[in-house]
């Protein structure tokens, strides 16, 4: 399906810019730029668990650079989808293709942030920013140069030494999210990662997932079930169905980020969004 692209604002020349500075990154993969391609292809993808078909023939381009945020239904597919990229479960049928390149999975190219923050509690948070780099199978100088920058990027760098247990939920999440930084990976899958937050908190993260994204052109695949969410961060909408899950429509939004979702424009797309999910979950 082709995105519908939106009118831009003619009050909006540009991206917003970010309230914080931008957070330090490894280098890039090695990989080599394949332009004619998009960074992830899905082909004709199916799952399924026994009788039950969660999507088949489910087809989306994600090009290198954009911030997609996937909107559907609860129970869709959106996580299953993440899983098969992950290589936590397998596909059925159906092909991915990563620069163009087939592959079975994205293992070791993506970093994947999830609700929980995962981080290990005997550790600080410091060392929980490391893990990458310790599964990697070592810890240079370098590393904790970066991991300490990075803490202090996301308003952590006179927490470092703090274990999870000793922070708020919103300092723990700000820690996940330096983490999938420290991964140096292209990607970033994003699984509703701010859902069990308060209001401010979750505002306040959103704008910081934007300063990464904007800063570093990391390409950003989110789930959400929060469409001002959607509207405040995406490059891109993709609405989904119910399972078995297809695109329903892709939008393509334009102007400056993070948005005004309370201005006219954008509560009246707002309202189109809760429709079609209502109808979709209805259906």
């Amino acid at each position: 399906m082709t995105p519908r692209p939106l009118e831009p604002d003619p009050g909006h020349a540009g991206e917003g810019k970010s309230r914080r500075a931008p957070c330090p990154l490894p280098p890039r993969s090695a990989d080599p730029p394949e332009e004619e391609f998009p960074l992830l292809r899905f082909q004709e993808l199916t799952k399924r668990y026994g009788t039950a078909t969660v999507f088949d023939g489910f087809s989306l381009d994600v090009d290198d650079g954009r911030f997609v945020a996937l909107l559907g239904p609860s129970g869709c597919g959106k996580s299953t989808l993440f899983n098969v990229l992950t290589g936590l479960v397998p596909a059925d049928g159906g092909a991915l293709f990563w620069r163009g390149r087939p592959c079975p999975d994205l293992t070791g190219r993506v970093a994947y942030m999830q609700q929980r923050d995962l981080l290990l509690p005997w550790l600080s948070l410091e060392e929980n920013v490391l893990l990458p780099r310790l599964a990697a199978g070592s810890v240079t100088d370098e590393d904790r140069r970066l991991a300490a920058s990075l803490l202090r990027s996301v308003g952590l760098g006179d927490r470092s030494a703090s274990r999870p247990g000793q922070v708020s939920g919103g300092m723990r999440q700000r820690a996940a999210l330096a983490r999938t930084v420290m991964t140096g990976h292209d990607l970033f899958l994003l699984d509703e990662p701010l859902s069990a937050l308060d209001a401010v908190t979750r505002l306040d993260l959103q704008d910081l997932l934007l300063d990464v994204h904007l800063s570093h052109r990391k390409t950003t695949v989110m789930i959400t079930h929060d469409v001002e969410e959607a509207l405040r961060l995406a490059d891109e909408i993709v609405l989904l169905s119910a399972a078995p899950m297809t695109v329903v429509e892709r939008l393509v939004l334009d102007e400056a980020r993070p948005r005004p979702v309370e201005k006219p424009r954008w509560a009246a797309l707002k309202g189109r969004l809760l429709a079609s999910l209502r109808r979709e979950v209805r259906r």
